[in-house]
């Protein structure tokens, strides 16, 4: 026993010389954690205690407790937001029959509309569920009836995290990558490698390595050593990307898309391109806020809208294209009427043995009759009193002043008239969104040819904003200013359960289970089922765990006993 305790303190103390050399990881403000390598004397006093006791007391396996949070192992449920890889999306486990009565309903703040949800819920290896708003990642027991942890940042949250063994890593708005215990919600490291972060994005890891996008603009694509924060490589796509979901086929390579539907594969560890195709596909010029899904036959799936698509032009079409994993060649793609603004799953559908992709197109929402209607009264109703003033004026030193109060009213109904007139074209589809009815259709495709299976066209949604966006727009203003709308795209992405259903959230705030029961191509009105949570839905899409099914949508998570 002396000789072992002895050999321990003699390697702590070697480490610990080894590691003054390094500078410190965490930001100025956060709090240092016994088992982070910042905090050299602490780690010193664990370890030398791990090494006595981790024998005894941890299972081979490793869980909770046991050992540093990076190497402990833990198996965890739905450890990011589409899921455990490699297989994307798809879960051996089965939806609920009936959404008509949810299990609970939890919201991060007082109200619905106290804050913006951005993703969720993760789901660790005890059922417990982490969910993201602007606000903080908030950790709560399987039932919602317990938060158990919040997690801030002097900024606000932007991205969605993921993950691993012991730890959450995620990133904040400013550009700080933080990696945090799950058990205790406290930093372990945080290091900024960029100035900003752009769009809800995805924070994601494989094997020790944490990849996500850089920069407000989304212009680079980062790699940092989950154990310590230190940054590994960069790599600056052809054009940026937009909501980054990094994929990982398990052979040391990561891909993943830019905006401009352009697919790339890297070396995992050192940021070597090995291959980039697509981008520009004829017809038009692409762009797209989905992704590019990893599939288990070998082909990733790559999302595309063409041009006008930023001035929502109700004939923007958009595309799906597979590529193989191995060289990047083009197996086959699909040009479609409507753009493609999430991400696609790959799987066996209910009625099939072939394998299927299932893609969501339609045109995104914008911004909510409110918004547009404060930012556009300001201006007339400013210079319309500056002129009503001014004509007044006028006309008194001329002897006209038996009319001034007249005159002001008409100024002052003419200065409100104007921006009620803009509102209303907005909401018509006659101003810069030129949409007010949005038509949507899933698309069901063999995943090696690309020939259509089934289509199923959702009602169409008659306004001009998301589900929730006009609702919680006055109070989100006072409480949640950095972000007063959730401005979604059109879906979430899909999930695709054990008994081929697909369950998908629409921007109408419905979420849909879909099925194809006897696989004659067409998805009646009796093979779905559907839950209307009053808001649109970001990209994370539905997660499972056993007994547990969960979607969040812009403002709570709902969750159904499964």
């Amino acid at each position: 026993s002396v000789a072992i305790l002895a050999q321990a303190v003699l390697t702590i103390v070697s480490e610990h010389r080894a590691i003054g050399s390094h500078p410190p990881l965490l930001a100025p403000g956060t709090s240092c954690m016994a088992g982070s390598r910042a905090c050299p004397p602490a780690w010193a006093v664990f370890a030398l205690l791990g090494s006595c006791t981790a024998q005894e007391e941890c299972p081979a396996d490793g869980g909770p407790g046991c050992g540093s949070p990076f190497t402990r192992v833990r198996k965890h449920l739905w450890p990011r937001a589409r899921g455990p890889g490699p297989t994307y999306g798809v879960t051996n486990l089965t939806g609920p029959a009936d959404l008509s009565e949810p299990w609970y309903q939890w919201y991060p703040g007082a109200t619905r509309f106290r804050s913006v949800v951005l993703c969720g819920p993760l789901i660790d290896d005890e059922s417990s569920l982490y969910v993201t708003s602007v606000h903080a990642i908030h950790k709560l027991s399987t039932d919602g009836q317990v938060r158990i942890w919040e997690y801030k940042t002097s900024g606000s949250m932007a991205d969605c995290p993921s993950l691993w063994n012991g730890v959450l890593l995620g990133m904040d708005g400013r550009g700080f990558a933080f990696a945090v215990d799950i058990d205790t919600g406290k930093a372990l490291w945080m290091r900024q490698h960029a100035p900003g972060s752009g769009d809800t994005s995805y924070v994601e890891n494989h094997d020790g390595v944490m990849i996500y996008e850089a920069d407000p603009g989304n212009e680079r694509v980062l790699a940092v050593d989950a154990v310590t924060g230190n940054k590994l490589w960069e790599f600056s796509p052809d054009t940026p990307v937009w909501n980054l979901m990094a994929q990982f086929p398990g052979d040391d390579t990561v891909l993943f898309q830019d905006q401009d539907s352009r697919t790339y594969r890297l070396g995992l560890h050192n940021g070597t391109l090995l291959w980039k195709a697509g981008g520009r596909h004829v017809p038009t010029p692409t762009w797209s806020d989905g992704g590019a899904l990893l599939g288990p036959n070998g082909i990733i799936y790559a999302a595309s809208s063409k041009g006008q698509v930023m001035t929502h032009y109700p004939t923007v079409g958009g595309g799906v294209h597979a590529y193989r994993v191995s060289d990047g060649a083009l197996i086959w793609e699909k040009h479609l009427p409507r753009p493609f603004f999430t991400w696609p799953v790959i799987g066996r559908l209910a009625g099939r043995s072939d394998m299927s992709v299932i893609v969501g197109v339609g045109s995104n929402a914008y911004f909510p009759w409110k918004l547009v209607l404060q930012y556009t009264a300001p201006k007339p109703v400013k210079y319309g009193l500056l002129l009503a003033a001014a004509w007044s004026l006028l006309r008194c030193f001329k002897g006209g002043c038996k009319w001034l109060a007249l005159r002001m009213i008409i100024c002052l109904a003419v200065a409100v008239v104007y921006p009620i007139y803009v509102t209303y074209e907005y909401t018509q589809g006659r101003g810069f969104v030129r949409i007010a009815t949005f038509e949507a259709d899933v698309y069901a495709f063999n995943a090696e040819t690309g020939d259509q299976q089934w289509v199923y066209h959702l009602p169409a949604w008659p306004y001009v904003s998301a589900a929730g966006d006009s609702e919680g727009y006055f109070e989100r203003i006072f409480f949640c200013p950095q972000r007063p709308v959730c401005l979604p795209a059109a879906y979430s992405a899909p999930t695709l359960d054990s008994e081929g259903v697909v369950w998908i959230g629409y921007h109408s705030g419905s979420l849909v289970g879909l099925r194809d029961a006897d696989g004659d191509g067409i998805v009646t009105e009796q093979e779905v089922i559907s839950y209307d949570t009053k808001a649109a839905f970001l990209h994370s899409g539905p997660a499972f765990a056993p007994g547990i099914f969960a979607i969040t949508n812009c403002d709570s998570l709902h969750v159904w006993k499964n």
